[in-house]
């Protein structure tokens, strides 16, 4: 009995749609090839941002704080000291300069001096007769020196802001500061070498000079070069 033909087009047992290897769904990878991502994964990179924002911030506070830290030292005031100066304020310029109290302070020096040069030839009590009838002419003197004072910042012509006028930075890398309680002691250095110490006095969020703390020897030594241009010898002639 010959087997029956199927008709053409109708599959055989052999050729079930569902065991088709055509008809097979496509299997995994197997584990020698590569696991491909259906989309790609943001990059780590995308964040740097955010760490960059943190480093920021941490030095926009770290300089806050050091700005807040300046402000409030010797150097700064005496940096806007100068600028006080630089801008003929004279009033903004005695809030960190206490002329009065200066003054006193030298002329006290002066004076001192001259009392002992006077003990040595005329005796103490002559010496201190003699400088308390000078008192009148004294104070008299330090309100002149005062106004003076007032007038060469208004005028721009104050020796120490041409000599020592030098940026907040450049104050920092040459003061040296020691401080003790309120006061501190400071020494200021120029290029030229050139060097000046003075007492500042902590105030109420800033600091002022009110004393040089120099001898009056160091002081001429200081004003030595001009003090030989401006006032030069008289030669002495012999009859």
């Amino acid at each position: 009995m010959q087997d029956e033909e199927q008709p053409m087009g109708q599959p055989t047992q052999s050729q079930n749609p569902q065991t088709s290897p055509e008809a097979t769904p496509p299997q995994g990878p197997s584990k020698d090839q590569p696991v491909m991502p259906d989309k790609p994964k943001k990059s780590k990179g995308g964040k740097w941002w955010i760490v960059l924002l943190v480093i920021l911030g941490v030095i926009l506070l770290a300089v806050g704080g050091a700005w807040f830290y300046a402000k409030s030292t010797p150097q700064y005031s005496l940096y806007m000291m100068r600028e006080a100066a630089k801008a003929k304020d004279y009033k903004s310029f005695s809030k960190y300069f206490n002329a009065d109290s200066i003054i006193d302070d030298l002329f006290d020096k002066y004076i001192a001096e001259i009392r002992e040069e006077l003990v040595k030839q005329y005796g103490e009590e002559q010496a201190e007769e003699a400088i308390q009838q000078q008192e009148a002419i004294i104070d008299q003197l330090k309100k002149s020196q005062n106004k003076e004072m007032e007038n060469q910042i208004e005028q721009g012509n104050l020796p120490i802001v041409q000599d020592y006028g030098m940026g907040l930075f450049s104050l920092f890398l040459n003061t040296k500061v020691e401080k003790s309680g309120n006061d501190a002691k400071v020494a200021i250095k120029d290029e030229s070498g050139k060097s000046v110490k003075f007492v500042m006095r902590k105030k109420n969020g800033y600091w002022e000079i009110y004393r040089i703390d120099m001898t009056l020897e160091e002081i001429q030594e200081l004003n030595k070069g001009e003090s030989s241009t401006d006032t030069p010898s008289t030669p002495t002639t012999t009859e």
